[in-house]
């Protein structure tokens, strides 16, 4: 949630953390120092309205998949999602939470120039 809600300094230091990473992260610059793309661990989901497009072996109740996410207490905001996965570009994200599976796919397509 730091990146959201919490204390101003502590948000400030989040997201100077995440543009360091972004450098680090980013092989465009020096291809002999170059990283491959981060997995994410996090705790408090990326933003997603609610459970209802979960893949198939989702273990909730039908009626808890149409929950409205709260922003902030059950996910991150959309804003702070895509700061995040722009910035980092990761390769797989695993986060909790919630007490159900919920499998989802962010399909991201790279666009190379060829010359």
């Amino acid at each position: 949630m730091t990146v959201d809600r919490d204390d101003y300094l502590l948000r400030n230091a989040t997201r100077h953390q995440i543009e360091e990473l972004s450098r680090e992260f980013d092989c465009t610059g020096d291809l002999t120092s170059c990283h491959s793309r981060p997995i994410l661990l996090l705790h408090i989901p990326l933003y997603r309205k609610s459970e209802e497009n979960c893949a198939n072996d989702y273990d909730a109740t039908p009626e808890s998949m149409k929950w409205d996410f709260r922003v902030g207490f059950h996910c991150l905001s959309n804003a702070s999602t895509h700061y995040i996965l722009e910035k980092l570009k990761p390769r797989a994200i695993f986060d909790g939470h919630t007490h159900y599976s919920c499998r989802t796919w962010v399909v991201r397509i790279t666009a190379v120039e060829l010359g």
